[in-house]
Order: structure tokens, then sequence, then C-alpha cells
């Protein structure tokens, strides 16, 4: 066993973190990167992200600077998911970095043509000592060591009567989990309300009596584990946590977005998902691609392990270090 101290540097709302990262040693709330701006969860703002990454990288160098000498005077490594300023600093303070990643920037900048910012993102990945590639990955060429944990995910123990329970609906009911990002440009549309299924988000979609509201001290991955159906976006979090549970997807895979197609043809080539077009999840026409999606079996659970594999693979790099 190595003793750790977390250093974590992050523009993300602390709340948004498990509690598992409670003993962080220290919270740094700064930008990382730019990544890609979206209009919508189910569009990107090209615009924006264009916009965004030439005042970002504008003074690229001086954040590289900065960056290395705040990690120099306590760090020993760097791990990082995936911005490029992490992997540029930590090889000017001469320190050793470790990726994980589903997909890396200059291949999404690159299929999205912006060349110059893929060239950014490639250079620095290029000193990354060890990528931890999970599963399902994006085309990743930058890097030249990677391992493969595996997938990552979250196992739960709540069943399907607890939730029922909790929820105040009948545990024989078809659970239907929306899991979409609360927003007027967000919209999604509900089916015609059908005997023997309740639907469920974190937010108040709709006033029926078929729709319950999840309360916020129940854990996404929780609701998940105890439902039919997530109904979502293909996104790597939400896939290892359904698959890691055995839960059914159906999904519509947005626009703009490059490392969605990938995700996709990872869905098609197993049972329990189906996709739908965008369209029809904001209309509320998509009844009956979920009964289509119900009468398949619930995919196998998957190992989801990735991040005790990570987690070894990161142990081993330090201590071949110290030795």
């Amino acid at each position: 066993m190595i003793p750790v101290e977390l250093e974590l540097v992050t523009a993300a709302p602390r709340q948004l973190w498990p509690k598992a990262l409670g003993p962080v040693s220290n919270w740094r709330s700064d930008p990382c990167d730019v990544g890609v701006l979206q209009a919508s969860e189910m569009q990107v703002d090209r615009k924006s992200t264009i916009a965004s990454l030439a005042d970002w990288y504008g003074d690229y160098r001086d954040k590289v600077s900065a960056e290395a000498d705040l990690l120099g005077a306590t760090v020993d490594l760097v791990y990082g998911d995936v911005p490029p300023l992490a992997f540029s600093a930590a090889a000017v303070a001469a320190l050793p970095s470790v990726a994980v990643a589903n997909f890396s920037w200059d291949w999404i900048y690159r299929e999205m043509g912006l060349e110059v910012y893929a060239e950014i993102a490639a250079e620095a990945y290029s000193h990354c000592k060890l990528l931890l590639e999970l599963d399902p990955a994006a085309p990743m060429p930058a890097f030249s060591v990677k391992q493969q944990p595996g997938l990552l995910g979250c196992r739960s123990e709540l069943d399907r009567a607890g939730l029922a329970s909790m929820l105040g609906v009948d545990e024989n009911c078809t659970l239907v989990l929306v899991s979409l990002r609360d927003g007027i440009e967000n919209k999604v549309g509900l089916p015609p309300a059908t005997d023997g299924v309740v639907y469920l988000a974190s937010y108040q979609l709709v006033e029926r009596h078929d729709f319950s509201l999840i309360p916020p001290s129940l854990a996404h991955r929780d609701v998940i584990s105890a439902c039919d159906v997530v109904v979502t976006k293909p996104g790597c979090g939400i896939i290892g946590d359904c698959f890691a549970n055995s839960t059914r997807m159906l999904y519509a895979v947005p626009s703009g977005f490059p490392e969605h197609r990938v995700l996709s043809d990872w869905l098609q080539a197993r049972p329990g998902s189906l996709e739908i077009d965008p369209v029809m999840l904001a209309d509320g026409t998509w009844g009956d691609q979920l009964q289509e999606l119900l009468a398949q079996s619930a995919p196998a659970v998957l190992r989801a392990d990735a991040d005790r594999n990570a987690a070894q693979a990161i142990k081993a790099l330090l201590e071949t270090g110290r030795g």
C-alpha cells in the first residue's frame, strides 16, 4: 500500500464529485481546458467552441508555465482525464503523467476539422507516460504506451422493490429512467401513458400519474440499477453504469459529437440497447421503440472494474519510479 495525497484541479462544482473524494488534501478550482461547448444535450455549439478554444490557447504557454510551477512544488505524479494542459505542464515540471480516457481531444478536434488545436493536444499527449484506455474507446493515436483496464461503472445493491418503495409505486411496474439534463433547450417528451409503465427523472418532466420525481438524496447509479430502461444519450459513464447493472439503454445520438458514433457502434454490437432519433425523443414518439427494447433480454452484466485495474497500474508505476 502506497500512501497517497490527492490534489484535485477542476472547474466543476465540488458537489458534483463523489463522496469518496472527500479526503482530497487540496482542491483547486481552476479551469483545465475547453473541451467542446454544447448548444444542448443533442447539439454541439461549434461557433462558441472555436471562439473559446482561440481564447484558451491564446496564452497557452503562460498557462503551461504557471501550472508547471504549481505542480513542481508538491506533486509526484500527474493524472488527467484528459486536458492537454496537465500533460504539457507535467513535461515542463519533469513529472511523470498518466491519462485515463475513452477519447482524447486531439482525435475529437481533428474529426471536427480543428487541426490547430488537435496538434496542440497531440503534442501534449506525446509526453504522457501511460494511457489507461477505458472501454469503449475512440482512437487515441497520440499516446505511445497504453493499457486497457476495461469498463468503468458503478454497481449498486438497490433493487426494484427498494426503489419502488422509496417512490411509492408498484414494484411490479416497468421503471423507465430519463437521464438527461434539465433545460429549455433539452426538450424530452414522454410517450402516451401505458399501463404498468412509470417514468422517472431528477426534474419535473410532466404532471402525470405515470411520472415520479427522483428525490435528490437518491444516487443516480442506484436508480439505474433498479430500473428496466434508461433513456439517455450515449456517454461513457452511463454506458458503464448500465452494463454493470444489466439495465437496458434507449438512446439518441447527438449531432456533431465525434465520440458518440463510436459509442453507438459499441452499443449496437451488444444486446439490450436500441437507438432512436433525437426528434422522437423530443416529441415523445418513442413508445413503440420502448416496447421493442423491453421485449429483448436485459444486457448481460459486464465487469466494470476499470477503477481497480487503473489503480494497480498507477501503483506499479509509482513503485517503479521509487525503485
